[in-house]
């Protein structure tokens, strides 16, 4: 029924646009009122490259449905030509018209001398001619048809210096050096201008009506201080409604929901476990991001299979040159980025980065200063070529890698120690050891192919991509004897090997995700844009582990917290969706955009899932907005871990009793400008989870699973400043997280009432700057161990009484209680990360040393709550006692770490 209704739906629109065709007649008008009647007849804006255009007196009757065909008839007998940008339509004179002589075209790229960032809507006029054009939102630019001779370039930028560069124009193409303009900074009283175009507003309009959307572009993740190098999940960790379990780990948890309900893309692609070890950074090199969409809650139905939010990471496809590099050297790692174009229609990029902290531990403990080396180090690979072969196909493939290695190896040998008959010790080596290696690694790979087709009213782009995420730890364990070893010593060296299990401990985890999917763009109906698409989903997920120790305290989870030792696990998923929207601008002012998404899920139930979704904006002024969103959403896959402080490589896994897990968002907030320089935004939302599943305990065999449901609710406020020398954003969240199992309602351990951060960048004199990042929280909610006193009787007979405190859990009958209402809460957190950078600008070489402090003020933060063992024992009439007593003990997290290195330009 749904399906007829929009086919019926679309089908109108397509009556009703061919049955309104627009006629425009015009008798000797100025060029500047025809303007005025085409932006209220199609909604857009018009700029003059050249002023002088306006002069120029139309006589046109046409008949057109669209902007691009009415300006086609329109200006076919001047010397005017067009683009279109979205909204936008630009003006410029086109040499091309009315010229027999031999022409060219003009390359280049414009960009801030100081930080090298493309510069956009620059406007570029070659004197005296009144030719010109305009720079893209990548800083390039091309001035086409453009009559062979001498010439002088004016480029100009509001709030830069000016340029005026010599050119000599004799060739069908001519490439222009980069063009670095100095900035100018204006200020007034209360203003201050520089070359950005309302820089705090969002410019897609697909993105600017929902809620909870944030744009996180490479500067500010640059520009937030890490632990070994700016991250982008560390960056992302400062924005209200995110919050972490403690400082080693990268991972999210978004309004209450856990890192496997994100959906975390790039470049389209889903990717799994995108992070390294323990989280403590992110897979993806920040020099590749061009820029990050974040959406908190009530995103888009071309979203789907995720309860919590989209982070949507798109990496750089434009060059400022036709080679050009990144790079940065630290203390513990090296990265290096090379982007460029080979011509007119082939861009490349490629990057890698890779760790050293095996090779600078090693070296300190050869130095004596450390006790241990640390055999670990990670890699990520990144490569990308796009191959445009005119304006209206584009064609792209990319490639991403990801490892972890952890290799250690313990040997011990072996000796007969004694006396001999003179009473003298002997140390006798018997020429056999023990040796034990830790080999760990984990892997992702992602291959992705896009095609996009661009037309005045269609975008259509297929996307195929394959994602892998790949998990294996091997312990082995052998006995071995070298060459001066005795026939016994061999014989029990091969009877141990025999009996003894070489492969303690041994996984092989992998998630293989195979995807095609269609979305198309559509303009064809007045203030409407229709967004629809549709996508297959195959899914293996293959699990195997062996020997694996479970039995722990709840600090180290592994996986999920309850899980057998060994456990075999295979599943094929073959997922299916379709998605239908309309982003319908009413009257400029008021744009609304409903959606709905129907996915059809393998081995699930209900087996197809229908999300409706709906969001709105309003904008009462120029200054002040109001958004609205509500949505439903689906989930078929989860991980079960809740307990855990420290988690190592989550697994997902089809929805357990093959029940979709289910969301619903209710979203409000509100927008205000009160200059181009500063914004405040404030949110409230309210998130209902249902269907949730826990692993309630496990067996041999497999684990058992219970639902639930839950809700996250809160406040959040940003307030954002742009200045001269002084920027800063202030971030503040009020949230409540809870989760209710088996009749009792309870706080997760990612609850945390209060949070506020501030970040700030100050520009000190002789090119520093100093950027910082202050984060304020009250404490995380945890539910306490059992801490108690155990007595065992060594004479024959045995008792246990168990002392349990009040503050913490009685679990004296052996009930497993997973979910309790009696909990804990952290002391206050806050911590003061600082970085220094000094920016050294050499022709077309720009050097950035730094100093980077993390945990500045050294903030003694507990990360968790762990059992200290005591053991006595004394002697009673009864006999010999061994009293243990187990107490808490606070493990602590990040204590001050000071790194440095540079980073560089090219």
């Amino acid at each position: 029924m749904v399906s007829r209704f929009f086919v019926f739906f679309i089908l109108f629109r397509f009556s009703e646009l061919y049955s309104q065709e627009m006629v425009l007649n015009y008798n000797q008008v100025p060029l500047n009122e025809v303007v005025k009647d085409l932006e209220s007849k199609f909604h857009v804006s018009f700029s003059f490259v050249d002023q002088s255009l306006d002069e120029y007196q139309i006589s046109a009757r046409v008949q057109a449905n669209n902007l691009e065909k009415a300006l086609h008839e329109i200006l076919l007998k001047t010397e005017i030509n067009f683009t279109i940008e979205g909204k936008h339509v630009y003006l410029f004179r086109d040499a091309k018209k009315g010229r027999g002589a031999e022409v060219g075209s003009i390359n280049g790229i414009v960009v801030d001398g100081k930080t090298s960032e493309p510069l956009s809507y620059a406007n570029l006029l070659i004197d005296s001619t009144g030719w010109g054009t305009y720079s893209n939102s990548s800083g390039d630019f091309t001035l086409k048809h453009i009559p062979y001779g001498n010439y002088y370039l004016r480029i100009t930028v509001i709030g830069y210096e000016y340029e005026l560069r010599s050119i000599s124009l004799f060739q069908p193409l001519l490439d222009l050096d980069t063009i670095r303009l100095t900035p100018k900074i204006f200020e007034g009283e209360n203003i201050v201008i520089t070359g950005e175009k309302d820089p705090l507003r969002i410019s897609d309009e697909k993105l600017r009506i929902q809620p909870s959307v944030i744009i996180l572009d490479r500067k500010k993740i640059t520009n937030t201080p890490g632990v070994l190098e700016p991250d982008l999940f560390r960056a992302m960790q400062t924005l209200p409604g995110i919050t972490a379990p403690n400082d080693i780990t990268s991972e999210l948890f978004v309004r209450g929901g856990t890192p496997d309900q994100n959906l975390i893309m790039l470049d389209r692609a889903v990717i799994y476990q995108p992070y390294h070890m323990f989280g403590i950074a992110g897979i993806f090199n920040t020099d590749i991001i061009d820029e990050v969409n974040f959406s908190a809650g009530g995103f888009s139905s071309q979203y789907g299979n995720r309860l919590s939010s989209v982070i949507d990471v798109r990496t750089k496809s434009n060059a400022k040159d036709k080679f050009s590099g990144t790079g940065t050297l630290s203390l513990l790692s090296s990265k290096l980025t090379l982007d460029g174009r080979l011509n007119d229609q082939w861009y490349y990029l490629v990057s890698g980065r890779r760790t050293y902290l095996d090779k600078a531990s090693k070296l300190t403990k050869t130095l004596g200063l450390v006790g241990e080396s640390v055999p670990y180090n990670f890699s990520d690979l990144y490569g990308k070529v796009i191959f445009s072969p005119n304006e209206t196909n584009q064609f792209s493939v990319s490639g991403f890698l990801s490892g972890d290695f952890y290799q250690k190896t313990n040997t011990r040998k072996f000796y007969k120690e004694y006396f001999n008959q003179t009473g003298a010790f002997v140390r006798e080596d018997l020429h056999y050891e023990f040796r034990r290696i830790n080999d760990y690694s984990w892997h992702n790979y992602n291959f992705t192919a896009n095609w996009q087709f661009k037309k005045d009213w269609l975008i259509s782009t297929i996307t195929a991509y394959q994602s892998i995420a790949t998990t294996d730890m091997d312990q082995d364990k052998v006995f071995r004897y070298d060459e001066q070893a005795s026939d016994s010593i061999r014989h029990l060296v091969a009877s141990i090997n025999t009996n003894e299990d070489q492969h303690p401990l041994y996984t092989n985890n992998q998630i293989n995700d195979k995807t095609i999917k269609w979305d198309i763009e559509l303009e064809l109906i007045k203030n409407h844009k229709f967004l629809l698409g549709a996508e297959y989903n195959r899914q293996i997920l293959s699990y195997f582990w062996d020997n694996m120790d479970f039995n722990r305290t709840e600090t180290y989870e592994v996986f999920f917290d309850v899980a057998p030792d060994s456990f075999t696990y295979h599943r094929l998923l073959n997922n299916y969706s379709f998605y239908i929207e309309d982003l319908w601008n009413i009257d400029n002012r008021f744009i609304i955009k409903p959606g709905l998404r129907i996915e059809k899920f393998d081995q699930s139930s209900p087996k197809t899932a229908i999300s409706p979704r709906v969001a709105a904006r309003y904008e009462y002024n120029d200054q002040i907005a109001l958004k609205a969103a509500t949505g439903v959403y689906y989930q078929s896959h989860f991980n079960s871990r809740e307990k855990g402080y420290i988690g190592l490589l989550e697994i997902p896994f089809s929805t357990a009793g093959d029940r979709l897990q289910k969301s619903i968002h209710y979203i409000a907030g509100a927008e205000y400008y009160p200059d181009i320089r500063t914004r405040f935004s404030g949110e409230v939302y309210y998130k209902k989870l249902y269907r949730m599943a826990k692993n309630r305990r496990s067996t041999a065999i497999s684990p058992i699973f219970v639902f639930g449901e839950g809700y996250a609710y809160g406040l959040e406020l940003i307030w954002k400043k742009i200045g001269s020398r002084f920027s800063y954003e202030a971030a503040y969240s009020l949230a409540w997280t809870k989760r209710k199992f088996e009749g009792i309602e309870y706080f997760t351990p990612y609850d945390q009432r209060h949070t506020l951060s501030f970040l700030g960048s100050y520009k000190l004199p002789k090119n520093w700057s100093l950027d910082f990042r202050w984060t304020f929280n009250s404490g995380r909610a945890y539910r306490p161990a059992q801490f108690a006193t155990e007595q065992f009787f060594l004479n024959g007979y045995f008792s246990n009484d168990r002392v349990t405190a009040s503050e913490y859990v009685d679990n004296a009958e052996g009930t497993e209680i997973d979910h309790v209402n009696i909990y804990g809460r952290m002391p206050i957190y806050h911590r003061l990360d600082v970085s220094f950078i000094k920016t050294i600008i050499y022709k077309k070489w720009t050097l950035k040393p730094y100093i980077n402090i993390v945990n500045s003020y050294y903030k003694n933060n507990p990360l968790y709550y762990d059992v200290k063992e005591t053991v006595k024992s004394f002697q009673t009439p009864e006999g010999y006692i061994l009293s243990t007593t187990y107490a808490k003990r606070r493990s602590f997290g990040i204590p001050i770490v000071p790194s440095f290195g540079a980073h560089f330009e090219f």
